[in-house]
């Protein structure tokens, strides 16, 4: 997927803009009620050209999602501790905070 297919309308991540929170941070989501289900736009890390990212995988997952079960390989401890928090205060999170702590943790290609 290009930056272009994503819509901008209610598009959420780590920047306001959606053009820093996709092309500078990978990673930028939608909240879907009536489908039940977050869309996760999330870049292809091998799209790199300049320090921006131009192509996104997508991924959707169910609101309810808890992503250290989704993802199981995830170890809460230590993704908790890179971000400087308890494991307590990570399981807390919202699902898609969640989820970029693992990206960032891990790497775009385990997710």
């Amino acid at each position: 997927m290009e930056y272009y297919q994503i819509k901008s309308k209610d598009l959420q991540g780590v920047d306001v803009s959606k053009e820093i929170t996709l092309k500078e941070y990978g990673f930028g989501y939608h909240v879907l009620p009536r489908k039940g289900i977050y869309r996760f736009y999330i870049a292809d890390d091998v799209s790199i050209e300049n320090d921006q990212y131009f192509y996104w995988d997508q991924l959707e997952l169910p609101l309810d999602v808890k992503i250290e079960e989704e993802f199981n390989f995830i170890d809460v401890e230590d993704v908790a501790n890179s971000m400087g928090i308890d494991p307590s205060s990570w399981l807390s999170l919202s699902a898609p905070e969640k989820l970029h702590s693992g990206i960032l943790y891990y790497g775009v290609g385990n997710f």
